[in-house]
């Protein structure tokens, strides 16, 4: 910590320096726990050019990486997954582990706010079916058809109930219907 004094205008600034501390060069990495059709992604392949061999190692970087790569497994369907980042200082090594915990099948959707719509008319759009796989780009895609129709203002799909033991999810879809003109002639 300095002090740089100007006198033309009696002021007096501190000059802070800092230093990031001694570099930890990564000399050893591995994932653990990351599941089969996950390993190739872009965002697990993102966390391991990251954390490559001779790099400086950014635990900041390495935390931000690894929240990308566990928001694309829950989008996956692995609702439950968590993920940690682990620095050995002796070995210079980091492991990135992993538990993406099971992987959920939609059981079934229940769908609540429909006064004139009929059931079967919101259940054509739905881009899932029972006994898949949790997917949230198929979960956007429903909204989207569904506003598509013109039918509603607004829909608010959420995950209602998980059952971790048999791996399945049930759906809430809630629907604000829109409003609907009358013509009379006459």
């Amino acid at each position: 910590l300095e002090f740089s004094v100007d006198r033309k205008v009696f002021r007096v600034q501190p000059v802070i320096y800092m230093d990031e501390g001694p570099r930890r060069i990564i000399e050893e990495m591995e994932i653990q726990g990351l599941p089969e059709g996950s390993v190739g992604s872009a965002e697990a392949e993102d966390l391991a050019y990251l954390l490559r061999k001779s790099k400086s190692f950014n635990a900041i970087q390495a935390d931000e990486k690894l929240k990308a790569l566990l928001q694309k497994l829950r989008q996956e369907g692995y609702l439950d997954a968590l993920g940690v980042v682990e620095w050995d200082a002796p070995t210079k090594s980091v492991r990135v582990i992993i538990t993406p915990g099971p992987r959920y099948k939609i059981e079934d959707a229940i769908v609540r706010g429909l006064i004139r719509t009929k059931l079967p008319v919101i259940r054509k759009q739905f881009r899932f079916s029972q006994g898949e796989y949790f997917s949230q780009e198929k979960i956007n895609d429903t909204t989207a058809e569904i506003l598509r129709l013109g039918l509603a203002r607004s829909i608010d799909i959420q995950v209602f109930e998980k059952d971790p033991t048999n791996e399945r999810v049930y759906l809430l879809i809630e629907i604000t219907e829109a409003a609907r003109f009358r013509f009379e002639v006459g």
